[in-house]
């Protein structure tokens, strides 16, 4: 591993435990179990990866199994998230809990069209880890286009959320739009370019690390910002109608 992208790795590893410590002292870990969860999957892998020899079995092994899991749990937070933004809108949180999966199937469909743009394997490449990383790329964009989705949500109509929520957001979106492009340009050019890029992708973690180290603080549970159409009153006052009148039809639906 280059030098470079081992300090990186350090670094991440090191911010993602003062994260982890920061959602136990400020018990966000309580509000936030699946985000929790995430980044303490993370800390375990890279634990047991650190003692296993980098170019071995074993330790490709040890990182499909991981990035595997952080998928799935990507997935919880995915949902988390949406019932954390729509907590004050309990027929739409409803809604959401149920739709979310299905909005997330067909996200899958989309992404999956774009498997096709990094399927020819360039010379130096390994098959088994060329493709690991286009099933990794395609799950990341899927969700990727969730939390967009719900951005938008959030964007148009002037939902009161609580000011962690929208560094959450912020947060994993950057992540995965920088997983997602860096997985995709990793594909494309050829082996001689991985470390360069592996380098990149870290820094970038890092960044996204520090975004939430320095973002959630036990007080964002308490400050609450409105989203949309802050710039128009007329408009958001309008929009805010219909919010209340989709969620209390939604709340009717979901009782019968």
């Amino acid at each position: 591993m280059p030098e470079i992208e081992l300090v990186l790795w350090y670094l991440n590893f090191g911010a993602t435990l003062v994260l982890v410590y920061r959602f136990v002292h400020c018990k966000l870990f309580r509000t936030y179990p699946f985000l929790f969860l995430y980044w303490l999957a993370q800390i375990v892998a890279d634990v047991l990866m650190f003692q296993v020899p980098l170019r071995s079995d074993l330790y490709a092994y040890l990182y499909y199994s991981s990035q595997t899991l952080y998928m799935i749990l990507a997935v919880g937070v995915v949902q988390e998230l949406y019932r954390a933004a729509l907590a004050g809108h309990p027929g739409l949180a409803a809604f959401g809990r149920k739709s979310v999966l299905l909005v997330m199937g067909f996200a899958v469909l989309f992404g999956a069209a774009g498997v096709a743009l990094d399927s020819p394997l360039l010379a130096g490449q390994y098959w088994r880890i060329h493709r690991f990383m286009t099933m990794e790329r395609t799950i990341d964009s899927t969700i990727l286009m969730v939390l967009l989705f719900i951005s938008g949500f959030l964007l148009w109509f002037p939902v009161r959320v609580r000011r962690n929520i929208v560094v959450y957001m912020t947060g994993f979106v950057l992540f995965y739009f920088f997983r997602s492009a860096g997985l995709l340009v990793t594909n494309l050019l050829p082996y001689t370019h991985r470390g360069l890029l592996s380098s990149v992708m870290e820094g970038l973690t890092l960044a996204c690390l520090l975004v939430w180290i320095w973002g959630l603080r036990a007080e964002g549970e308490l400050e609450t910002t409105v989203t949309g159409h802050r710039w128009n009153a007329a408009a958001a006052g309008r929009l805010s109608v219909q919010l209340d009148e989709i969620n209390t039809a939604l709340a009717r639906f979901s009782r019968n």
